[in-house]
Protein backbone atom coordinates (compact mmCIF):
# COMPACT_ATOMS: atom_id res chain seq x y z
CA UNK A 1 0.00 0.00 0.00
CA UNK A 2 2.81 2.31 0.83
CA UNK A 3 4.74 1.89 -2.81
CA UNK A 4 1.40 2.59 -4.44
CA UNK A 5 0.73 5.79 -2.10
CA UNK A 6 4.44 6.69 -3.36
CA UNK A 7 3.90 5.71 -6.98
CA UNK A 8 0.74 7.78 -6.87
CA UNK A 9 2.29 10.96 -5.73
CA UNK A 10 4.82 11.06 -8.03
CA UNK A 11 2.71 10.45 -11.04
CA UNK A 12 0.49 13.56 -9.62
CA UNK A 13 4.17 15.54 -9.55
CA UNK A 14 4.21 14.51 -13.11
CA UNK A 15 1.58 15.26 -14.52
CA UNK A 16 1.38 18.53 -13.00
CA UNK A 17 4.98 19.02 -13.73
CA UNK A 18 4.22 18.38 -17.80
CA UNK A 19 1.11 20.81 -17.33
CA UNK A 20 3.22 23.26 -16.41
CA UNK A 21 5.87 22.46 -19.33
CA UNK A 22 3.37 22.70 -21.87
CA UNK A 23 1.77 25.92 -20.75
CA UNK A 24 5.38 27.59 -20.49
CA UNK A 25 6.35 25.90 -24.23
CA UNK A 26 2.56 27.23 -25.80
CA UNK A 27 1.41 24.03 -26.49
CA UNK A 28 -2.11 22.92 -26.34
CA UNK A 29 -2.54 19.10 -25.92
CA UNK A 30 -5.96 17.81 -27.04
CA UNK A 31 -7.68 16.95 -24.21
CA UNK A 32 -11.02 15.29 -23.44
CA UNK A 33 -13.95 18.08 -23.10
CA UNK A 34 -14.46 19.27 -19.74
CA UNK A 35 -18.00 20.52 -18.32
CA UNK A 36 -17.70 23.71 -17.10
CA UNK A 37 -19.88 25.26 -14.35
CA UNK A 38 -18.81 28.81 -13.82
CA UNK A 39 -19.45 29.95 -17.87
CA UNK A 40 -21.57 32.15 -20.08
CA UNK A 41 -24.15 31.14 -22.11
CA UNK A 42 -24.35 31.19 -25.32
CA UNK A 43 -26.83 31.17 -28.12
CA UNK A 44 -27.99 27.55 -29.31
CA UNK A 45 -26.11 28.65 -32.58
CA UNK A 46 -22.86 28.63 -31.36
CA UNK A 47 -22.88 25.76 -29.17
CA UNK A 48 -20.88 23.26 -32.43
CA UNK A 49 -18.26 25.96 -31.27
CA UNK A 50 -18.64 26.66 -27.56
CA UNK A 51 -20.28 23.09 -26.46
CA UNK A 52 -19.69 24.38 -22.88
CA UNK A 53 -20.51 27.92 -23.08
CA UNK A 54 -17.65 30.73 -22.72
CA UNK A 55 -16.10 29.95 -19.40
CA UNK A 56 -15.15 32.49 -16.74
CA UNK A 57 -11.41 32.87 -16.15
CA UNK A 58 -10.44 32.13 -19.69
CA UNK A 59 -8.53 33.61 -22.51
CA UNK A 60 -9.54 32.94 -25.75
CA UNK A 61 -7.64 34.17 -28.70
CA UNK A 62 -9.58 35.45 -31.97
CA UNK A 63 -8.44 34.65 -35.10
CA UNK A 64 -9.40 36.23 -38.94
CA UNK A 65 -12.02 39.04 -38.09
CA UNK A 66 -12.03 41.64 -35.37
CA UNK A 67 -16.09 41.22 -35.62
CA UNK A 68 -16.18 38.36 -33.95
CA UNK A 69 -14.68 39.54 -31.23
CA UNK A 70 -17.37 41.76 -30.61
CA UNK A 71 -20.03 39.49 -31.19
CA UNK A 72 -19.10 37.32 -28.15
CA UNK A 73 -18.31 40.28 -26.10
CA UNK A 74 -22.01 41.10 -26.68
CA UNK A 75 -23.24 37.52 -26.36
CA UNK A 76 -21.41 38.10 -22.38
CA UNK A 77 -22.50 41.45 -22.18
CA UNK A 78 -26.08 40.48 -21.99
CA UNK A 79 -26.03 38.61 -19.13
CA UNK A 80 -25.13 41.66 -17.30
CA UNK A 81 -21.19 41.92 -17.70
CA UNK A 82 -19.48 44.69 -18.13
CA UNK A 83 -16.55 45.60 -21.27
CA UNK A 84 -13.95 47.15 -21.48
CA UNK A 85 -12.09 47.47 -25.40
CA UNK A 86 -8.44 48.54 -25.11
CA UNK A 87 -6.00 49.20 -27.82
CA UNK A 88 -8.61 49.12 -31.06
CA UNK A 89 -9.04 52.83 -32.01
CA UNK A 90 -11.08 51.24 -35.32
CA UNK A 91 -13.91 50.18 -32.69
CA UNK A 92 -17.47 50.90 -34.08
CA UNK A 93 -19.81 51.66 -31.37
CA UNK A 94 -23.03 50.69 -34.48
CA UNK A 95 -21.65 47.19 -34.49
CA UNK A 96 -20.96 46.97 -30.64
CA UNK A 97 -24.89 48.27 -29.60
CA UNK A 98 -26.09 45.78 -32.23
CA UNK A 99 -23.84 43.19 -30.69
CA UNK A 100 -25.49 43.66 -27.24
CA UNK A 101 -23.06 46.19 -25.91
CA UNK A 102 -24.50 48.73 -23.94
CA UNK A 103 -22.97 52.12 -24.23
CA UNK A 104 -23.61 52.45 -20.09
CA UNK A 105 -21.70 49.19 -19.62
CA UNK A 106 -18.23 49.50 -21.86
CA UNK A 107 -15.46 51.58 -21.92
CA UNK A 108 -13.09 51.93 -24.49
CA UNK A 109 -9.43 53.16 -24.27
CA UNK A 110 -8.41 53.77 -28.23
CA UNK A 111 -4.43 54.33 -27.28
CA UNK A 112 -2.13 53.26 -24.97
CA UNK A 113 1.13 54.05 -25.58
CA UNK A 114 3.13 53.61 -22.30
CA UNK A 115 2.42 51.29 -19.11
CA UNK A 116 0.52 49.15 -21.58
CA UNK A 117 0.52 45.90 -18.94
CA UNK A 118 -0.58 48.44 -16.08
CA UNK A 119 -3.43 49.35 -17.92
CA UNK A 120 -4.42 45.95 -18.94
CA UNK A 121 -4.04 45.14 -15.42
CA UNK A 122 -6.48 47.49 -13.99
CA UNK A 123 -9.42 46.74 -16.43
CA UNK A 124 -9.09 43.24 -15.89
CA UNK A 125 -9.73 43.96 -12.26
CA UNK A 126 -12.58 46.18 -12.96
CA UNK A 127 -14.39 44.56 -15.74
CA UNK A 128 -16.41 41.57 -16.11
CA UNK A 129 -14.61 41.19 -20.44
CA UNK A 130 -12.10 42.84 -21.75
CA UNK A 131 -11.04 42.79 -25.66
CA UNK A 132 -7.42 43.91 -26.75
CA UNK A 133 -5.24 42.94 -29.26
CA UNK A 134 -1.98 40.75 -28.13
CA UNK A 135 0.66 42.52 -29.75
CA UNK A 136 -0.04 45.47 -26.51
CA UNK A 137 1.51 43.40 -24.07
CA UNK A 138 5.28 41.65 -24.29
CA UNK A 139 4.80 37.57 -24.23
CA UNK A 140 6.44 37.57 -20.70
CA UNK A 141 3.90 40.39 -19.32
CA UNK A 142 1.06 38.01 -20.64
CA UNK A 143 1.69 35.39 -18.80
CA UNK A 144 1.06 37.70 -16.09
CA UNK A 145 -2.08 38.85 -16.78
CA UNK A 146 -3.28 35.37 -17.86
CA UNK A 147 -3.14 34.58 -14.21
CA UNK A 148 -5.41 37.68 -13.29
CA UNK A 149 -7.34 36.72 -15.56
CA UNK A 150 -7.89 33.22 -14.43
CA UNK A 151 -8.03 34.51 -10.49
CA UNK A 152 -10.06 37.52 -11.37
CA UNK A 153 -12.70 34.96 -13.21
CA UNK A 154 -12.82 37.65 -16.01
CA UNK A 155 -12.79 36.52 -19.69
CA UNK A 156 -10.22 38.44 -22.43
CA UNK A 157 -10.89 38.29 -26.24
CA UNK A 158 -7.53 38.48 -27.93
CA UNK A 159 -6.98 39.82 -31.04
CA UNK A 160 -3.89 37.25 -31.82
CA UNK A 161 -2.46 35.00 -30.33
CA UNK A 162 -1.79 34.83 -26.20
CA UNK A 163 0.24 32.93 -24.30
CA UNK A 164 -1.46 30.23 -21.87
CA UNK A 165 -5.02 30.96 -23.87
CA UNK A 166 -7.86 28.40 -23.48
CA UNK A 167 -8.18 28.43 -27.20
CA UNK A 168 -8.65 29.67 -30.69
CA UNK A 169 -12.12 31.22 -32.53
CA UNK A 170 -11.25 31.59 -35.71
CA UNK A 171 -14.06 33.72 -38.00
CA UNK A 172 -13.71 33.70 -42.10
CA UNK A 173 -16.37 36.34 -43.83
CA UNK A 174 -17.93 34.21 -46.68
CA UNK A 175 -20.30 36.48 -47.97
CA UNK A 176 -21.55 40.31 -47.85
CA UNK A 177 -24.88 41.46 -49.74
CA UNK A 178 -26.50 45.28 -49.89
CA UNK A 179 -28.49 47.28 -52.43
CA UNK A 180 -26.97 47.95 -55.63
CA UNK A 181 -27.04 51.69 -56.31
CA UNK A 182 -25.27 51.91 -59.48
CA UNK A 183 -23.88 49.28 -61.67
CA UNK A 184 -21.82 50.14 -64.42
CA UNK A 185 -19.33 48.77 -66.25
CA UNK A 186 -16.79 47.56 -64.66
CA UNK A 187 -18.02 49.21 -61.63
CA UNK A 188 -20.64 48.00 -59.06
CA UNK A 189 -21.46 50.97 -56.32
CA UNK A 190 -23.55 49.01 -53.43
CA UNK A 191 -25.12 50.79 -50.41
CA UNK A 192 -26.17 50.01 -47.09
CA UNK A 193 -24.50 46.25 -46.18
CA UNK A 194 -27.71 44.28 -45.35
CA UNK A 195 -26.20 41.45 -43.91
CA UNK A 196 -22.88 39.82 -43.72
CA UNK A 197 -22.22 35.74 -43.57
CA UNK A 198 -19.43 34.44 -41.12
CA UNK A 199 -17.68 30.90 -40.77
CA UNK A 200 -16.48 30.39 -37.12
CA UNK A 201 -14.67 27.92 -35.77
CA UNK A 202 -13.08 26.56 -33.20
CA UNK A 203 -11.04 22.97 -32.32
CA UNK A 204 -14.49 21.83 -31.21
CA UNK A 205 -16.39 22.37 -34.37
CA UNK A 206 -17.81 25.43 -36.57
CA UNK A 207 -21.18 27.68 -37.39
CA UNK A 208 -22.40 30.00 -39.45
CA UNK A 209 -23.14 33.09 -38.60
CA UNK A 210 -25.29 36.18 -40.05
CA UNK A 211 -25.02 39.73 -39.02
CA UNK A 212 -27.86 42.00 -39.95
CA UNK A 213 -29.89 44.89 -38.96
CA UNK A 214 -31.52 42.59 -36.39
CA UNK A 215 -28.19 41.41 -34.93
CA UNK A 216 -26.62 38.15 -34.79
CA UNK A 217 -28.07 34.87 -35.53
CA UNK A 218 -27.20 31.40 -36.94
CA UNK A 219 -27.81 30.79 -40.30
Amino acid sequence: MFERGVVNNRLALAQRVLAEAERNAGVRPVKEPVVYHNVYDVPQYLLPVFPHGIAKGSIVEIAGSMSIGVMLAGIVARQGAWVACVGMPSWGWSLANASGISLHRCVTIPYVSQHSAQVMSAVIDGFDVVIAPSTLIPHRQQRILERRVRARSGVLFSLGSWAGSTGQVHGVMRDASGEILKNERHVAEIGPISHMDYEVSSWWGSALVRFSHAGWGGM
